[in-house]
């Protein structure tokens, strides 16, 4: 065991592999080569910091390439500037209501980062926070948060879907730059300037919506968006910058309103695009930035669904976009049982959004009905309204061995066994494995029981598995 001080009132020891920090007040400040624990970093596996812990020094974990989970206390308040930078084997970490900052390069370089829950405590997330989290997939910022420092999630390149909170007002340089995964972002209305470069090199955004808040539109934002087709220029722009959508190749219509009093030539600058005042389209084509609406989805070919039998996998599905899926109230818990609950509701809003992706995959509308208390999470109809899949969703990740169904779901189960799907989703770091199991219960629970503990394994048992 290796043990010493990393504070005032704080001590360390790293007992096989467990790096716990305990005490009162905040972490001593280093900087990289001078943390107590870093001839050791290569040794910790798992890092538990103490409640009464206020500060998580600069630095304190950086290059801890075979740290898997971190515990985070809510009497934390500030994570400190790269913190948990290149963390290549950190997969998921929630960080506590206490929060209010989160430093630059926090967790830069978490190559295998796939889920972080940002609370509504944060105000501030500092330059390149989540940059190079090439597994990140998507992420909710919440309102709470007013400023986003520069390059904040540049090169996170599976990041599908980002939505922006009405309580944030620039789009800094950069902040998500060479995100080519990113296919949907929705900017709110209180967005004043899009800053330099900032979604650079986005080559899957096919579309953009503008607000009428914009007044500033900086060098570059959308330079190099290959898939970009047409864009609307509110009247509200007074500002562009050079080489706006320099290389966007598929770009052919930038729309604006004729009476703009600025230059806009100078976005049509590398790319094959024209200039289209509003009035010259039709008016049932037109619509005001403030009335256009959020790009349609691209709705999957009206297929009939592959023939899937008792148990069927589908593996490593992708996610197309985050829904805005409520979380569950932990408000009431103690901080232990927070701490549960809030892994089990990353897990949860991981599974539900990966269950969507497939079933739109599949040719179906999924629609979330979950805070409807009807036994199931998913209702998932045809494009021809002819077949519902009734699909209850489990999110777990893959060292967990049982899954709970409630009574309620069990007997969704019972009284629509040609419609029910339970489908149970697995986590594991950038993996996942989601195993839709059909007419998954035999018989009804006892009459005093709310919820049954089911295995895993012997769910999948019961049937043949039918790879996808």
């Amino acid at each position: 065991m290796e043990r010493g001080t990393c504070g005032k009132n704080l001590t360390w020891t790293l007992d096989d592999g467990t790096l716990t920090i305990s005490g009162t007040g905040a972490m001593e400040n280093y900087f990289i080569h001078t943390v107590p624990w870093y001839s050791l970093r290569k040794l910790i596996r798992k890092v538990v910091i103490e409640v009464s812990v206020t500060t998580i020094s600069s630095y304190a974990f950086s290059f801890c390439e075979n740290l898997t989970r971190v515990i985070i206390p809510d009497s934390v308040t500030t994570i400190s500037n790269e913190v948990f930078s290149f963390c290549k084997n950190l997969t998921r970490v929630i960080i506590p209501n206490s929060v209010t900052m989160i430093g630059f390069w926090a967790f830069i370089g978490c190559k295998n980062l796939t889920n972080v829950i940002i609370p509504d405590s944060v105000t501030t997330i500092g330059a390149r926070a989540f940059s190079d989290c090439k597994s990140l997939t998507s992420v909710i910022i919440p309102d709470s948060v007013t400023t986003i420092g520069k390059g904040v999630f540049s090169g996170c390149k599976n990041l599908t879907s980002v939505i922006i909170p009405s309580s944030v007002t620039t789009i800094s340089k950069f902040a998500f730059n060479n995100c080519t995964g990113l296919t949907n972002v929705i900017i709110p209305d209180s967005v004043k300037t899009i800053d330099t470069l900032a979604f650079c090199d986005c080559t899957s955004l096919t579309s953009v919506i503008i607000p009428d808040s914009v007044t500033t539109i900086g060098t570059g934002a959308f330079k190099s968006c290959t898939r970009l087709t047409s864009v609307i220029i509110p009247d509200s722009v007074k500002t562009i910058g050079d080489k706006v959508f320099a290389y966007c190749t598929s770009l052919k219509e930038i729309y604006y309103k004729r009476d703009t009093k600025i230059d806009l030539n100078s976005l049509t600058v590398g790319n094959n695009s024209k200039l289209i005042p509003y009035d010259e389209l039709p008016p049932a084509q037109v619509k005001s930035p403030a009335q256009v609406e959020p790009p349609a989805q691209v709705k999957p070919a009206q297929v009939n669904p592959p023939a899937e039998t008792n148990c069927t996998v589908y593996k490593n599905t992708k996610i197309s976009r985050a829904e805005n899926i409520a979380p569950p109230n932990t408000k009431s818990l103690s901080r232990v049982d927070e701490n549960i609950a809030e892994i089990r509701r990353a897990a949860e809003l991981t599974a539900m959004n990966i269950v969507m992706t497939i079933e739109r995959d599949l040719g179906f509308s999924p629609e979330d009905v979950s805070s409807q208390n009807l036994g199931y999470d998913i209702k998932s109809t045809s494009h021809d309204g002819k077949i519902s899949r009734l699909i209850e969703v489990k999110g777990r990740y893959i060292d967990a061995e049982t899954v709970t169904v409630s009574r309620n779901e069990i007997l969704a189960a019972l009284n629509n066994p040609d419609n029910f799907i339970l489908a149970i989703v697995r986590l594991d770091g950038g993996k996942n494995e989601t195993i839709y199991i059909r007419k998954p219960f035999e018989q009804p629970p006892d009459r005093a029981a709310l919820s049954v503990n089911f295995s895993i394994q012997k769910l999948v048992e019961v049937s043949a598995i039918v790879p996808d």
